[in-house]
């Protein structure tokens, strides 16, 4: 008996050695990303993503990389909904709609089980909104505005979220609708706050420039970039370009209708706005308008200098985009003005301005394919993450019915030898039972 379960340990240890060794052979990605995980750490990873998300995205991808397989090896759903959320807000910043989508609907399937009370719920409606919007796919992103706005939020949430109603129906071309989307919202800026009146009075401002209302539009627009001026650095980044959105529809509008001086005034508030916030690519763009309205007022010369200031204050910001524009604009008006000479020398420095934006995409373009790679990688490692967990489960189950099966072995053994033990007795009391008969 002894022997035998001398023989059945080393098997028994050998067994269990052999799944241990299988498993860790199997689940690298998985047992690292374990080794490494605590709730303070991912906690700490998603807060530094969404600090350096739209200064350094590809930084951000490595924190969330970090927290998704950590998040992932602990089941931790809420967290790794929010690194999808991140993921979706990245895309969105690089306007890659497509994998932006994808990202924001993993986050909802995650949170939509039992996290609908949480903030990152409402992050990821509205980024599931702006990326249907930014696809065109406007009735699904009024399903999630719409669903957004039944949550429980905050004054300046709600406005903002009825700011992207609005915005969805005016891209449908529903002038009404969006203006009616808007119409009652509170523009007090003690309680919504300047940048918020801002976006409302511009986007007011959009629609009525739309509808040839054009002096109303004007009004509003003026009042917009006052409450932005007084915002200063809270006015997000998105509001800055809804301005200048609005700022060229009114153009538009004054242009068809040949109300050149206004537009030459309008064109003057936005460059005066944008040289106070340093904003100098603006600037020259602004310049490139204002000259077409000075030319058409005959104004040559003065939309000359205009254009050499554009294309001056371009090249200051490293901005080939806008120089090229500049130089194009200015060797037209040579070559409609007869100076045949002066034009082709611009249009020689157009084609430089040309060559240089090319070379600027291109890195853009890599820069881009490496967030879209990395994000590949993520995808990838947390794939692995996720295999090497169910390995580790079904592994831990083999690894359990081998050592059940081994004490079931040794139980019945043990029974056998119990009774076989107890046979073996009876049999010995009997044979001297009848060994002490025949002495009689």
């Amino acid at each position: 008996m002894k022997k035998l379960l001398i023989f059945l340990l080393p098997v028994l240890l050998a067994c269990t050695g052999s799944v241990c060794h299988a498993q860790k052979k199997k689940a690298d990605s998985y047992s690292d990303f374990k080794s490494r995980s605590s709730q303070n750490s991912i906690t700490q990873l998603l807060r530094d993503a969404t600090a350096v998300k739209n200064s350094n995205p590809a930084q951000a991808l490595s924190f969330v990389q970090e927290a998704l397989g950590m998040s992932l090896t602990q089941g931790d759903v809420l967290s790794e909904a929010t690194c999808y959320l991140l993921l979706g807000e990245i895309n969105e910043q690089i306007r890659e709609w497509t994998l932006a989508l994808e990202n924001y609907n993993k986050a909802y399937q995650r949170l939509a089980v039992k996290y609908t009370a949480s903030p990152e719920y409402i992050r990821t409606l509205r980024g599931l909104g702006n990326t249907n919007l930014k696809m065109s796919n406007y009735e699904q992103a009024l399903v999630y505005y719409n669903q957004a706005l039944q949550m429980k939020l905050s004054r300046s949430e709600k406005t903002e979220l009825q700011l992207d109603v609005s915005e969805v129906y005016y891209q449908q071309g529903n002038d009404e609708q969006a203006l009616a989307a808007i119409e009652d919202l509170n523009t007090n800026q003690k309680i919504m706050g300047d940048a918020l009146v801002g976006r409302i009075q511009n986007q007011k401002a959009k629609i009525f420039a739309r509808t040839n209302e054009v002096d109303k539009a004007n009004t509003l627009y003026k009042s917009s970039q006052q409450n932005m001026r007084a915002a200063g650095n809270a006015a997000p980044a998105k509001e800055e370009e809804a301005l200048k959105s609005t700022k060229e529809e009114i153009s538009e509008v004054l242009r068809e209708q040949k109300r050149y001086d206004e537009d030459i005034t309008l064109r003057n508030q936005s460059i005066d706005y944008n040289l106070e916030s340093q904003n100098l690519s603006e600037v020259s763009k602004d310049k490139i308008e204002l000259s077409k309205s000075l030319a058409a007022k005959g104004e040559t010369n003065e939309a000359i200098q205009q254009l050499k200031e554009a294309a001056l204050l371009a090249d200051s910001v490293s901005s080939p985009k806008e120089q090229a524009a500049a130089y194009l604009n200015l060797a037209n008006l040579y070559e409609k003005n007869g100076r045949t000479t002066d034009a082709l020398k611009t249009y020689q420095k157009y084609s430089e301005a040309v060559a240089r934006t090319e070379q600027q995409t291109e890195v853009n373009q890599q820069q881009k394919a490496e967030l879209i790679r990395k994000q590949k990688e993520i995808e990838t490692i947390s794939n692995e993450v996720v295999t090497g967990q169910r390995e580790e489960q079904t592994l831990l189950q083999q690894q359990q019915l081998i050592i059940y099966g081994l004490l079931a072995i040794i139980v019945i053994i043990l029974v056998t030898s119990y009774f076989i033990y107890k046979n073996a007795q009876a049999s010995k009391r009997a044979n001297q039972l009848l060994a002490l008969k025949s002495l009689r």
